[in-house]
């Protein structure tokens, strides 16, 4: 077993990968196990399954956006952000899939349903620290195409936040 690099790789150069190519839609990635990735992209294409068994780390010089099926963290670490600095850029992972697909057996692991990230790893996310709950309720009855939410306290919100409302009901499509 190889120890793990003291040097980086950056993702966004062809040179650090084995085949000497990007990563490329629907593919299948694999950080090796002494790899020191630095995921550098603004926007990655759409990957398949992505393995990590080394460590693989968001770059805090630009906002990054990793798009991806399967996410496996097996032995390895994938970070954004430490615990020595909290992440100054926007981390965005968007999991891609439809509920029509059935899970994927991959050489080494089976990846139940469309979108998932497995960890039995590390998985460091350190953002911005938030003084308030981002939890709270709805004070008043919230129906889909309104534009104005009432909740029962005070948030620390800023501009540019999202807003998920998850339904109470089984009748999601209401």
């Amino acid at each position: 077993v190889l120890p793990m690099e003291d040097f980086f790789r950056f993702w966004s150069d062809a040179d650090n990968w084995d085949n000497g190519v990007l990563p490329l839609a629907g593919s299948t990635v694999e950080i090796k196990a002494h790899w020191n990735m630095v995921l550098d992209l603004a926007e990655t294409p759409i990957i398949e399954v992505l393995k990590v068994h080394g460590r693989l780390t968001f770059s805090d010089d630009q906002d990054v956006h990793l798009r991806v099926k399967h996410v496996s963290i097996r032995g390895g670490e994938f970070n954004i952000g430490s615990a020595f600095g909290a992440y100054e850029h926007a981390a965005k992972i968007t999991l891609h899939g439809t509920k029509e697909e059935n899970g994927q057996q991959y050489a080494d692991c089976w990846m139940p349903g469309s979108k998932m990230i497995a960890n039995a790893g590390t998985l460091n996310f350190y953002g911005q620290k938030r003084e308030d709950s981002r939890m709270s309720r709805l004070t008043v009855e919230a129906f889909q195409g309104d534009t104005e939410i009432y909740v029962e306290t005070l948030l620390d919100w800023v501009a540019g936040d999202r807003i998920a409302l998850a339904p109470t009901s089984f009748k999601y499509e209401a």
